[in-house]
């Protein structure tokens, strides 16, 4: 055996170890089918990722004319009761006009709402006991377009209407002044 010879693949007379150890050919490049498979799934991708962005931002746009409609709903139902302690009963506003004849919110332009009230009737415990006021069942609608397409969210809430009171004759109550 020849001990001076390097490396065992350069040393010639030693048997058998160019069968163990085939010569290794230059990197070829990609086959056109591999290209096409690898592009093929970077476009999948980018499809799914783009359809993902896509439904993000209309679930957000939703979100925030969501928002936006309870505001406004709060805003008017602030003003509804700020009305109702002063004794009065505004105007109501049917959701049943033209989005362009209902009234326009002052902070949110795009958006326009409704107002309807109904008269609960007083189930009282003790009928002796004075009316201090009236209840309303007070739905406020709120109305916006969303990519062409009208949207609405409806709110509601009891309100109370305040009124003179008089206790019932006899009753023993009186009322605070």
């Amino acid at each position: 055996m020849n001990l001076s010879c390097p490396t065992r693949l350069s040393c010639p007379g030693l048997p058998g170890v160019a069968q163990a150890f085939p010569p290794v050919r230059a990197a070829r490049g990609m086959t056109l089918i591999e290209v096409m498979i690898a592009t093929g799934i970077l476009v999948f991708g980018m499809v799914a990722i783009l359809a993902i962005i896509l439904t993000a931002q209309r679930s957000h746009q939703r979100a925030v004319n969501e928002t936006n409609a309870v505001l406004v709903a709060n805003s008017v139902l602030s003003e509804l009761r700020a009305a109702m302690d002063k004794g009065g009963l505004p105007e109501t506003y049917s959701p049943d006009k033209p989005f362009e004849q209902l009234p326009q919110h002052r902070d949110y332009p795009d958006y326009r709402y409704a107002v309807s009230f109904k008269k609960l009737e007083a189930q009282r415990r003790n009928p002796k006991a004075p009316l201090l006021g009236e209840e309303y069942y007070v739905e406020v609608r709120v109305f916006w377009s969303q990519r062409g397409e009208a949207q609405s969210a409806t709110f509601q809430t009891v309100m109370f209407l305040r009124g003179s009171v008089t206790p019932a004759p006899g009753s023993g109550f009186t009322v605070p002044r």
